[in-house]
């Protein structure tokens, strides 16, 4: 008797049909949940003082050593620039007040570029490893290291310094796009969530000791996840009052939440190493250069 294509198969599996829309099915709500991840991180921060401490003590620094430069560029950039206007043949009093403008304007890009280099290179970082050892994954780079057997030198160093940079300066150059509806909104979000789903798993790759060509090509293999992610932390990081600072730091922990269930699913780079280290078969994403 023929059997429907929609019918279970006598051997239990699903038919082609069923296996493709399944298939979509799961692609679909992976998506979707990676991009809950965001605000899942809200959620985890809130109820785990060890990470308001570690973010605090942060901030504190960084407000410090701002308010330190701010200072110093008043105590010595401000009479340079004062006297430069005034051997200009400017006005004394236009000459100081104009100067005080500039230094404030100097001061401020000084201590967003430091604040930004600093929270991306150093905090960012302890609060995903903090993250990932309460979920039972402080292990990871050793596990990795021992996977590889070799030394490689990740050239994701100077990635690291430059990404808080570029997102800057992409944010900036295409913020006036945005002012075109429809068009100038989607440029405007997907450069935005490109940079950002990139940032969220920097360190995480890091610990792999992957390569930024291995990196990009796990992201290629999960780029709707990724860009779901980076749309709601992209999203999240627009909001008015201080509001958008603060998600920089859950979106860090809604990202090593990801992480975390990634590797308890044995979805992540790792498990992919570990396939093909064991001979299971080539993993799709990065195979190619293991």
């Amino acid at each position: 008797m023929p059997t429907d294509s929609n019918t279970m198969p006598i051997d239990g599996r699903p038919s082609g049909g069923s296996t493709n829309t399944g298939t979509v099915l799961l692609a679909a709500n992976r998506t979707v949940l990676a991009g809950t991840y965001p605000v899942l991180g809200v959620g985890y921060w809130t109820t785990h003082p060890s990470l308001w401490a570690l973010t605090l003590c942060h901030v504190v620094i960084a407000v410090a050593v701002s308010f330190a430069i701010t200072i110093l560029l008043f105590i010595f950039l401000l009479p340079l620039q004062a006297r430069a206007l005034i051997n200009a043949n400017c006005p004394e009093w236009a000459a100081w007040l104009v100067s005080v403008l500039f230094t404030l304007i100097e001061s401020s890009v000084a201590s967003v570029v430091f604040s930004l280099l600093y929270i991306f290179l150093f905090v960012m970082d302890r609060i995903f490893d903090l993250v990932m050892k309460q979920r039972g994954h402080g292990n990871i780079a050793k596990r990795a290291e021992e996977l590889r057997k070799r030394e490689r030198s990740f050239t994701r160093g100077f990635q690291r310094f430059l990404h808080p940079l570029s997102f800057t300066l992409c944010v900036i150059l295409v913020a006036p796009i945005s002012i075109i509806p429809v068009v100038g909104w989607y440029i405007f979000f997907l450069v935005n969530g490109y940079f950002t789903a990139w940032g969220c798993h920097l360190h995480y790759f890091d610990q792999l000791q992957m390569t930024g060509k291995e990196a990009h090509q796990y992201m290629r293999a999960h780029w709707n996840e990724y860009m779901s992610f980076g749309w709601s932390a992209g999203g999240m990081g627009l909001l008015p009052f201080g509001i958008g600072t603060f998600t920089m730091f859950t979106s860090t922990v809604g990202s090593a939440l990801w992480a975390a269930d990634l590797e308890d699913e044995h979805r992540g780079p790792i498990a992919e190493l570990e396939a093909v280290a064991a001979g299971i078969g080539p993993a799709p994403a990065i195979a190619a250069t293991v």
